[in-house]
């Protein structure tokens, strides 16, 4: 695929996303206007841009209605699994990192198929500064799937509810934006009465 090519299919990708709020709406409008730029989106050729994609990935057990997290150890504060993209389609990136980081053989969660839910867009400040444009996923999993973690980027995993995020929502690197993302995959989810 030339790089023409992957570029609009991720302009497409960011236009289809329906925006949770007006911060995601406003996201959603600074990444498609970055994109039309021409600027480098990727951190894979020669020195890294300021701004670049990356993906992070919530693996889904409906029946427990919980997300996998990963203790990371250079954010020091739990996080969804993810990655940066290397000059690939944002979905072939999870499917990459899901592989890379646990082990596992993605499987996109029937509700969502191989789309992005939400966008973001964060700063990491300090040496290297830069910007990561970050698409949100949904997998299909369960608590009961083996998964063998990276043991140079992760401490350890664990499964959280996403009906009780008050248990755990402060522990989380970005936790504004992990309690969006949060409600709005449950807004696609049945009720959990209804599960």
């Amino acid at each position: 695929m030339s790089q023409e090519t992957l570029r609009d299919q991720i302009r497409a990708t960011v236009a289809a996303i329906a925006p949770l709020d007006p911060a995601e709406a406003q996201a959603q409008a600074s990444v498609i206007a970055w994109i039309d730029s021409g600027a480098p989106l990727f951190r894979d050729h020669g020195p890294m841009p300021p701004r670049h994609l990356a993906v992070y990935f919530a693996i889904l057990d409906d029946a427990r209605r919980t997300v996998l997290q990963v203790d990371h150890i250079k954010a020091k504060a739990w996080v969804l699994p993810g990655g940066h993209v290397d000059s690939e389609p944002p979905a072939q990136a999870v499917v990459r990192e899901a592989a890379e980081e646990l082990t596992v053989r993605a499987g996109f969660h029937p509700a969502f198929d191989a789309r992005p839910l939400f966008v973001t867009e964060s700063i990491t400040r300090g040496p290297g500064q830069h910007t990561d444009v970050t698409l949100w996923f949904v997998l299909h999993g369960s608590q009961d799937m083996p998964l063998d973690c990276d043991g140079t980027e992760f401490r350890g995993l664990r499964w959280v509810s996403i009906d009780h995020r008050e248990n755990w929502i402060a522990a989380c690197h970005a936790p504004t934006e992990v309690d969006r993302f949060i409600t709005k995959m449950a807004l696609h989810l049945p009720h959990p009465a209804a599960v």
